[in-house]
């Protein structure tokens, strides 16, 4: 008779956690983190920078976003690239099970260290609004419930257990949905990248990697493909001129608006509008 799987949730059972961020760092030129047998649970989540971790049977490359999750007992290191210096925060906890304060979340959570780095957003903007609360370091993270460390143990499971790539990108557009939604209308003037990073309740550097992470595209694409979509509806359903659709959208010459439209388009917008009544 086959065996059940245990879910997340049967494995986090009578769990509970200790939190401590132990540093939010950029690292100096020329450093790296000796392979160690860690005696923590430990988060370490990359904000800036590329490297590496190096583990028992080889090497995985880092960048910004992803995280290594270890557990208690593991052997790994880190080690930054040459000319791009690691921007790093650390998580460290410890479980509590009843009466047992060395207790382990058990090794079928989650994939081998050995496999590719997490990168999942949401996960990353929940660790690093942790980090960032902490004023002092290192600090235990006093008030950060069981809630939140088993939140941020689903992700990672999530993660590591289904399709990665399409779960966090899912996850990435639903994001940013409030501004791939936001209305463009007459006599609105379109919203900048601040402005619709902060309707995502991100900064604007989250904002264009996101945008980059689920669409291959800048926050500057984006805006123009939505300019260049509204320019070509102002020209077809109202009366405005070239000159008015070109201030209606932002421009500060009519000229560079027409540069633009061609580029985009093909043809310029006067003969886009003849050629489309």
């Amino acid at each position: 008779m086959r065996s059940k799987v245990a879910s997340p949730k049967d494995l986090l059972a009578g769990l509970s956690f200790k939190l401590v961020v132990a540093c939010n760092v950029k690292c100096g030129r020329g450093w790296k983190l000796p392979a160690h047998s860690w005696p923590d649970h430990r988060l370490l989540l990359v904000r800036g920078g590329c490297g590496r971790v190096v583990h028992a049977t080889g090497e995985l490359p880092l960048r910004r976003g992803q995280f290594i999750f270890g557990l208690p007992g593991e052997v790994y290191g880190v080690s930054q690239d040459e000319k791009r210096r690691l921007v790093v925060s650390v998580l460290r906890f410890e479980v509590v099970h009843g009466r047992n304060a060395n207790a382990s979340i058990p090794s079928g959570f989650r994939k081998s260290l050995c496999m590719a780095p997490v990168a999942f957003p949401l996960l990353e903007q929940l660790v690093m609004r942790v980090a960032e609360s902490i004023q002092k370091l290192p600090c235990p993270a006093v008030g950060a419930s069981d809630a939140l460390l088993r939140s941020i143990l689903w992700l990672l499971n999530e993660d590591s257990q289904h399709a990665g790539a399409a779960n966090t990108g899912q996850i990435a557009f639903q994001e940013l949905k409030p501004a791939l939604d936001f209305p463009m209308t007459v006599g609105q003037h379109e919203p900048s990248v601040g402005e619709l990073a902060r309707l995502c309740g991100m900064s604007s550097n989250t904002f264009r990697r996101r945008m980059q992470e689920c669409f291959g595209q800048s926050p500057m694409q984006f805006l123009l493909r939505r300019r260049m979509e509204r320019a070509k509806q102002l020209l077809l359903e109202t009366f405005y001129t070239v000159e008015a659709v070109s201030a209606e959208l932002g421009y500060g010459e009519t000229s560079h608006f027409c540069r633009q439209f061609k580029n985009y388009v093909g043809i310029s917008p006067s003969i886009y509008r003849t050629s489309n009544m």
